[in-house]
């Protein structure tokens, strides 16, 4: 997929963002994960295109479902998205959103394994406690790394 900031379009006009912002979606119909370039906050709709060169405007929610970046990335290099299953010391994580913590948490699949691991920005970008953590999937792609025994 190509990389691409998301345009993000409210009240006819464009949001100026301090962060880089992009979403990836998941075609709900096709079960194929796209690349959204613009994103219509006054209609729900966004625009996204897929690896086959096929292009979607689809209804947020219903024809695609969102997954923001978390502005991260793992030992190699690649984009965290919200949704993402990485791997880190030997354990396995859904990258979720907690409002309850208002950040991204890493929330391991298993659940006697403990809480969420908040994930602090600053630690991760110099490498504290994060730099062995690895994207092996996502929840749409690649559910059955979902299985919990």
């Amino acid at each position: 997929m190509p990389e691409m900031q998301t345009e993000i379009l409210y009240n006819g006009g464009r949001v100026i963002d301090m962060k880089e912002i992009k979403f990836r979606a998941w075609d709900t119909k096709n079960k194929e994960m796209g690349v959204v370039h613009i994103l219509n906050l006054d209609s729900c709709f966004a625009d996204a295109s897929f690896h086959n060169g096929r292009t979607l405007k689809g209804h947020i929610g219903t024809d695609l479902i969102l997954l923001e970046f978390t502005g991260l990335k793992d030992k190699n290099g690649k984009e965290i998205f919200e949704g993402d299953i990485v791997k880190c010391d030997d354990i396995i994580y859904i990258i979720e959103w907690r409002n309850n913590y208002s950040k991204y948490v890493m929330n391991p699949i298993k659940k006697e394994i403990g809480k969420p691991r908040e994930i602090d920005a600053f630690n991760w970008v110099t490498g504290m406690g994060y730099d062995n953590t690895l994207i092996i999937g996502n929840i749409y792609e690649k559910p059955k790394l979902l299985n919990k025994e």
